[in-house]
């Protein structure tokens, strides 16, 4: 008894703790922020609780359903489920936030009209409360790891339910965790259910005092593909990157810094015997773009910046290209004929090998993969990735993919199915996300969007979801 109190009163202290700080940090940042958001996309407004006047007319009187993204890749997830997702209620609006411009860029790419873009409010209670009482939410999907815990307290107890989708949390980001567990457990009590990519993901969550029965391993979202690109042919593909048809393209994605120089020894080697090879580099911020000319200039290697691609300069003559946009690695990866992933030839966890994998492309990485090795595990017991050492190993396994065609495409099918056996992600969340809008216990729910009501009491909740649809069923 004594221990249940005391955690109380802990969680209330750091909470407090926690709105003071928030408060005064988001006083302190508007001048800031009056500078950097003064080019009139709204940014400021929003990053203090405002809502434009057309977005609060269209989510009157019903309210909306509101999702929640970072930034690029957390973008990314909601454009793989939200068209199921919406689908169950069509005449609720949707808002998706996100924190950062280049993320509310790709929203723009990828959701165009579907759904109003703002910025997320700054975690401070008047300002998220602000904002709640403007979109009058119906329901909450937040993506990965944006665990805003006013942002989640706020919208719980203005009624309406959060599910967390892709749920995942690192080593590193749940020992910070750890250090508030007493008030990261009472924001977690807050959600509805969490979709977590692993087991391991469970254990951390459930460790940091999310209900056990709350929690669900539904898999990668990452690895379903982005609409409209798995249907099309590889010429397709790179018809519409203004690629060449004619070349093998070698793409490595998401590299870090120390990663590049590996990867242009690995090229200069492989050049020799397949002098059209053309790579892609994309480093993982694209802002490093500057330092990557400069080891392009210095190995003597022409190459042209995808910015400049776009504005018109042909590729022809290019023996890399730089990849210096936001959202098109995927599209990218898809292409080529060999990917690298990134993060993973330095110590820095690795990045998502299921990306390239997802459209039969054959997957190298390194040997520092420790956030990412359920999917690395997968794809070599598979036979459709290949760990690599060092620049002598990659150019190795280039050489022996660009000269063998037919182990190429072995390799690549065989990625493409161990990608395709883990599938399923979308119809578990889709079927959680559905069970905590009550079409389960209630099919009439479709034309019930009270403001501020919750659509299903917490009693109601349940872990069997059998006989329940699936995504593009019949309700």
């Amino acid at each position: 008894m004594k221990d249940g109190y005391g955690s109380r009163v802990l969680a209330t202290l750091l909470m407090g703790l926690y709105d003071l700080i928030a408060g005064c940090v988001a006083l302190i940042m508007l001048p800031y922020w009056l500078i950097r958001d003064s080019r009139g996309d709204g940014g400021m407004a929003a990053r203090y609780g405002g809502v434009p006047s057309h977005i609060r007319r269209d989510v009157d009187p019903y309210g909306c359903i509101w999702f929640h993204a970072a930034s690029v890749g957390e973008v990314g997830v909601l454009a793989r489920i939200l068209p199921s997702l919406v689908g169950l209620t069509p005449e609720l609006p949707v808002v998706v936030t996100t924190v950062t411009p280049t993320g509310r860029n790709r929203a723009r790419q990828l959701l165009g009209e579907r759904a109003h873009l703002l910025y997320l409010p700054l975690d401070a209670p008047m300002l998220v409360r602000r904002a709640v009482r403007r979109l009058h939410p119906q329901a909450l999907v937040i993506a990965e790891t944006e665990l805003w815990p006013n942002l989640i307290t706020q919208v719980s107890a203005y009624g309406a339910p959060i599910l967390l989708i892709n749920g995942r949390l690192s080593r590193r980001a749940f020992w910070r965790y750890r250090l508030v567990r007493a008030g990261m457990a009472r924001v977690f009590s807050a959600i509805y259910a969490f979709c977590v990519k692993s087991e391991e993901d469970r254990q951390r969550f459930v460790a940091l005092g999310a209900p056990v029965r709350d929690v669900h391993v539904t898999g990668d979202l990452k690895s379903e593909p982005l609409p409209g690109v798995e249907e099309a042919s590889v010429p397709e593909r790179r018809a519409r990157l203004a690629l060449p048809s004619d070349r093998p393209i070698f793409t490595a994605g998401s590299t870090r810094q120390g990663e590049e120089p590996l990867v242009l020894d690995a090229y200069r080697k492989v050049v020799g015997s397949h002098r059209d090879l053309l790579l892609v580099v994309a480093p993982r911020y694209p802002h490093r773009a500057g330092e990557i000319e400069v080891l392009l200039d210095e190995g003597g290697l022409s190459y042209l910046r995808r910015t400049d691609h776009l504005a018109g300069e042909e590729i022809a003559a290019a023996q890399v290209l730089l990849l210096d946009t936001i959202g098109e690695l995927e599209s990218f990866y898809a292409a080529s004929d060999v990917a690298f992933v990134g993060g993973s030839l330095v110590p820095m966890g690795g990045h998502n090998v299921l990306e390239p994998a997802l459209y039969g492309v054959p997957v190298l990485f390194g040997p520092h993969t420790e956030e990412t090795a359920a999917a690395d595990q997968l794809l070599l017991g598979a036979g459709g990735g290949l760990r690599v050492e060092g620049s002598e190993e990659l150019s190795g396994a280039l050489l022996d993919l660009l000269g063998d065609e037919a182990t190429r495409v072995e390799m690549g099918n065989s990625a493409r199915k161990a990608v395709n056996s883990s599938r399923g992600a979308l119809e578990q969340v889709f079927r959680y996300y559905r069970k905590m809008l009550g079409f389960a216990t209630s099919p009439a729910r479709a034309g019930r969007t009270d403001r501020g009501s919750r659509s299903m009491r917490v009693d109601d909740r349940a872990d069997d979801i059998d006989g329940e649809p699936h995504p593009g069923e019949g309700l």
